[in-house]
């Protein structure tokens, strides 16, 4: 159940921001997608505030190439199944 919310809500912000980056003529700065998303009080999946990493890192896990990749999707994006190692390495 927690990780059907999880995922939800991990789709939702990447919905948010793919919806900023498309409507914007140019790429928008992590800086700027950073202060939007704690701004709006949008937090993490943990409930902490946005960082330009935590940004990255979040879209780098959900398949995509920063803002810069992100922008260049034609379909609204879906956040991929967070992946978890079976065994510890």
């Amino acid at each position: 159940m927690i990780e059907i919310l999880r995922q939800q809500h991990r789709q939702f912000v990447l919905t948010l921001v793919y919806s900023i980056v498309k409507d914007s003529w140019r790429t928008t700065s992590y800086k700027k997608m950073v202060a939007l998303l704690n701004q709006k009080e949008i937090r993490t999946t943990r409930g902490n505030l946005w960082t330009e990493k935590r940004l990255f890192r979040f879209l780098q896990n959900a398949g995509y190439s920063g803002l810069w990749g992100l922008s260049k999707e034609e379909e609204k994006p879906k956040v991929k199944p967070a992946c978890r190692l079976a065994t510890p390495i």
